[in-house]
């Protein structure tokens, strides 16, 4: 019941992110996030998704990088997030990525798809 208060919450506070705006998220540990067989694909979160716009500010062995495609919603969560430094937005639940394989500096890239709801 909380979940869905929260993405219900999400989905009334988000805003249209700016386009081609660079978000970062790590994850621990690595070996339960295995991209190299989902290049291409498009792959989902089925829950909110804590992100950053500061590339440190998560722990975490995989690392991704997020480009924000046209349409994609967002919250901000400066106002209210527990760690205010770590500039976080959080992107709706079931948010649609497309990996795009592993940047030059080893990080993975994924494409944020438009929200649908």
């Amino acid at each position: 019941a909380s979940s869905k208060k929260a993405i219900e919450a999400a989905k009334k506070s988000s805003v249209i992110l700016p386009a081609g705006a660079l978000l970062s998220r790590k994850y621990s540990p690595e070996g339960t996030h295995n991209l190299e067989h989902y290049v291409g694909a498009v792959m989902h979160q089925p829950t909110l998704l804590s992100t950053s716009t500061d590339p440190s500010a998560f722990y975490g062995t995989l690392h991704t990088y997020i480009v924000v495609g046209p349409g994609v919603k967002g919250v901000p969560a400066g106002k209210f997030s527990q760690v205010a430094i770590e500039s976080e937005v959080i992107l709706h639940a079931n948010q649609r990525f497309v990996n795009m394989g592993k940047h030059p500096d080893g990080r993975w890239m994924l494409y944020a798809l438009p929200t649908l709801d």
